[in-house]
């Protein structure tokens, strides 16, 4: 197809899932107002949960942006053939994250919307528990992925810069469970009514993306890119994890805490 026929398909695309949105957020409303007449207040309080901080997610996305504008910056250095290398192997590598984060991640997500401030060190059990079933999924899939790849790259006789964007595909699926975990992270800082964290780790990401988009494509060349991306997504995901499983801790501990000081109090 031509670049115009893409380029509207593109906009039929958009309008279509605008319909799709508007009539099953007509549902959820319908829902919604139902669960209040009869008198289900935690319905309304947790439906509302997602927008607080919203400024401060609308921040960190923005921020966010620049990673791929600056993978760019250094992929034009190179020879003709590398940003197509590197759009090849993101939308693979992106699509494994749809099917993880729509699957498993928001499923998830709903229910941790509906934890309580205080509700007691078991409900961050039960999140980490989450956790370890979606990152446990995403290693199986970023391994099936990987090994499905290489085989059609071997049996497919595919463009050069295609083929290129295949390996590094793989390369970045090395990273699928750390960019799930940064995903899932990022939703419970919302969820604990903490989404400036969000905007704070998104400025370490772009300046670690940076640095380690300069020091790789120094030493490895263009595939020095994605293999950066490899070790940021590894780091941050530690950090995601350590700051979200003390905010979260925090979180429903705080009315616990409160009653067993009054109870000392008396």
């Amino acid at each position: 197809p031509s670049i115009a026929y893409m380029a509207g398909a593109l906009v039929v695309g958009e309008a279509s899932r605008w319909v799709v949105l508007l009539v099953a957020n007509r549902s959820c409303i319908s829902r919604k107002e139902s669960a209040r007449l009869f008198g289900d207040s935690r319905s309304d309080q947790s439906s509302m949960r997602p927008l607080r901080g919203i400024s401060w997610q609308i921040l960190s996305a923005a921020t966010g942006q620049t990673g791929p504008v600056t993978d760019r910056f250094f992929l034009v250095r190179g020879e003709a053939g590398f940003i197509t290398t590197y759009d090849v192997a993101d939308k693979l590598f992106y699509a494994t994250v749809q099917l993880v984060t729509w699957g498993m991640l928001v499923p998830a997500t709903g229910r941790w919307a509906r934890l309580e401030r205080g509700s007691g060190l078991e409900s961050w059990s039960k999140v980490a528990r989450d956790l370890f079933k979606i990152i446990l999924f995403s290693v199986c899939l970023a391994g099936l992925s990987i090994l499905v790849l290489l085989l059609g790259l071997l049996q497919l006789n595919v463009p050069p810069a295609v083929a290129r964007g295949g390996v590094w595909a793989s390369i970045l699926l090395l990273s699928l469970p750390f960019a799930i975990l940064i995903s899932g992270c990022s939703r419970l800082f919302v969820v604990a009514g903490r989404a400036d964290i969000m905007f704070r780790l998104a400025i370490v990401s772009i300046v670690g993306n940076a640095l380690l988009d300069y020091l790789f494509f120094l030493v490895m060349g263009p595939i020095g890119v994605p293999v950066a991306t490899v070790c940021l997504r590894f780091a941050l995901g530690f950090v995601y994890f350590g700051v979200a499983r003390d905010v979260v801790k925090s979180y429903v501990a705080v009315v616990v805490g409160q009653t067993s000081g009054s109870a000392r109090s008396v």
